[in-house]
C-alpha cells in the first residue's frame, strides 16, 4: 500500500512533498500518448446557447493532476485536494507499493513544481497548469510556459510524466469515466435549466462574456467514495468525476467553479470599486471581503444550484465547504443569494451591504480568525 501520513516510509521519504509543503502551501523522455489512445477531446456548449462552456477530457491534464495529488502538492496553480488519498489507493491498485525509484520521481515531479512556483509573480503561478491542461502535448505546453520553466526543470517533467505514464494509462481507461459523464450530461432534462441558472449567475456577476475567455472544463476521474476536489485555474475549472456521476451531482462544483471564473473576468476597475466599498464598511469589512471570496461561491454553487438541482439529497445541515468560517458566511448570505438572483439583481453596494451585515449577526469574524 502506498504509506499513509504517519507510517514511518512516508515520513521519512516522503516528508518534503507533503508535511514541509503543505505548511508554506506556495502554487517526458517522449510526448505523451497521442490522442486516440489518450482520449483527449474538446467539446464546446456543454450547457447551452446562454452560457458557452467547453468540456476538456485529456490524459495529460489528468495525469498531470493525478501527480500533483500523489505529492499533495498545494498553492497557486498547483491542483491538489482532499481526494489524495483517493489518488493514492489508485496507485496502489495498479502499481502496488511503491518502490523506492516511484518515490524518487515523485519527489522530483514536486520538488521542480515547487520550485517553478516559488519563482512565479503577478499570476504567473498558473501559467504551467493552464498550458498542460489546454496543449495538446507537453512539448507545446512547456514551449507556452517559455522562461518561466527552466530547461532542467523541463527535463525533469518530460521524465516523471513518461515514467508513470503506463501505470495512469490504466486508471485512465481511454477516459472512460469523464466521457460517460458528458454523455448523461448531455440527455440530462435538467441541461437547458442549468444554462438559463448560469445565465442569471452572469448577470449578477455583471461579466462581459463577449471580452472573457470561455470557461474550460478540465475532466478527470477519481475513484467515489472520497468526495471530489474541484479548482479554478483561470478559464480552466478542474472537476474531478467519480464513475457514474451525472449532472446534477455535479451541478455544485461546476457553479461553484463558474462563479470563481465569472468574478475574476469582471471589469477590473468594477471588481477593484468593489473591494473599496468594504473599507467603509467597518473594521470587518476587509476581513469580510477575503471570505467572501470563497463564501459567495459556495452560496450560489453548493447553495442556490445545490438546492434547485440536487433537490433530494440537499440540506443546510451539509457542509457546503470544509474552512468552517465560510461554510457559516455561505449559509448566512444564502437567502440574499438565492432572493438576489432570481430577482435578476447584481452584486452592487446594496447586496454587500446585507452580505456583510450577515457576516456580523452569524459571527463569522472568529470563525475566520481562527482559520488557516
Amino acid at each position: 500500500m502506498i504509506p499513509s501520513p504517519n507510517s514511518t516510509i512516508y515520513s521519512s521519504v516522503l516528508s518534503l512533498l507533503l508535511l514541509g509543503w503543505l505548511a508554506t502551501s506556495a502554487g517526458a523522455a517522449g510526448e505523451p500518448a497521442p490522442p486516440q489512445r489518450n482520449g483527449d477531446a474538446a467539446s464546446k456548449n456543454l450547457l447551452g446557447k446562454i452560457y458557452p462552456i467547453e468540456v476538456r477530457i485529456s490524459f495529460q491534464a489528468a495525469l498531470f493532476h493525478w501527480l500533483d495529488s500523489l505529492t499533495g502538492v498545494i498553492g497557486p496553480g498547483m491542483t491538489a485536494g482532499r481526494t489524495t488519498e483517493a489518488h493514492r489507493l489508485d496507485f496502489e491498485k495498479v502499481a502496488g507499493e511503491p518502490s523506492t525509484e516511484d518515490l524518487r520521481m515523485l519527489r522530483r515531479f514536486a520538488e521542480t513544481r515547487r520550485s517553478i512556483a516559488s519563482r512565479s509573480r503577478g499570476g504567473s503561478e498558473v501559467h504551467l497548469t493552464r498550458a498542460v491542461f489546454e496543449e495538446p502535448t507537453l512539448t507545446a505546453a512547456l514551449e507556452r510556459a517559455g522562461s518561466l520553466v527552466e530547461a532542467h526543470e523541463a527535463r525533469t517533467l518530460r521524465t516523471v510524466l513518461d515514467y508513470f505514464t503506463s501505470h495512469y494509462e490504466r486508471i485512465w481507461s481511454n477516459g472512460k469515466v469523464p466521457r460517460s459523464f458528458v454523455e448523461r450530461a448531455r440527455r440530462d432534462p435538467d441541461r437547458e435549466a442549468l444554462d438559463a441558472f448560469m445565465g442569471r449567475v452572469v448577470r449578477f456577476y455583471g461579466t462581459d462574456l463577449a471580452d472573457s475567455e470561455v470557461p474550460r472544463l478540465i475532466l478527470v476521474p477519481v475513484r467515489d467514495g472520497h468526495g471530489t476536489h474541484a479548482q479554478a485555474v483561470g478559464p480552466d475549472l478542474l472537476i474531478e468525476i467519480r464513475p457514474g456521476d451525472g449532472l446534477s451531482d455535479q451541478v455544485p462544483p461546476i457553479v461553484h467553479e463558474n462563479s470563481h471564473f465569472l468574478f475574476y473576468s469582471m471589469d477590473s476597475d468594477r471588481r477593484r470599486a468593489l473591494r473599496t466599498l468594504t473599507a467603509e464598511l467597518g473594521p470587518e469589512g476587509a476581513n469580510a471581503w477575503r471570505v467572501m471570496l470563497e463564501a459567495l461561491p459556495t452560496a450560489i454553487g453548493q447553495g442556490v444550484a445545490g438546492q434547485a438541482f440536487r433537490r433530494a439529497t440537499w440540506s443546510l445541515e451539509q457542509r457546503w465547504y470544509g474552512r468552517e468560517d465560510v461554510d457559516r458566511f455561505a449559509k448566512a448570505i444564502f437567502p440574499l443569494v438565492r432572493e438576489t438572483l432570481n430577482n435578476g439583481g447584481r452584486l452592487d453596494r446594496p447586496f454587500l451591504e446585507k452580505a456583510f451585515a450577515a457576516y456580523e449577526e452569524a459571527g463569522v469574524g472568529q470563525l475566520s480568525r481562527r482559520s488557516p
